[in-house]
C-alpha cells in the first residue's frame, strides 16, 4: 500500500513539473502512469479476507496458498 502511495504522489508530481515546464509529452505520459496506479490502488489490490488461508490449512510461507 506503502508503494502505491508514494507511486501515486510521485506521478503527480511528475505531471505537475512537466505542465509547468511545458514538457506535454512527459506530462501526458506521467496523467496515464497516475491513472494506472489510481486503479491499482482502488481495485486492483487483493483484499486482505482474499489472502488469509482458511482455518485448519496452514499457510507456511504467507503467500495465501494451502502448504499441506
Amino acid at each position: 500500500m506503502r508503494y502505491h502511495l508514494l507511486d501515486l504522489a510521485g506521478a503527480g508530481g511528475l505531471a505537475v513539473n512537466g505542465a509547468f515546464h511545458q514538457a506535454w509529452p512527459s506530462t501526458a505520459l506521467d496523467l496515464i502512469w497516475l491513472g494506472i496506479g489510481l486503479t491499482a490502488l482502488r481495485g486492483g489490490l487483493p483484499r486482505r479476507e482474499a489472502l488469509r488461508s482458511p482455518a485448519g490449512h496452514p499457510d507456511l510461507l504467507g503467500d495465501g496458498i494451502d502448504d499441506t
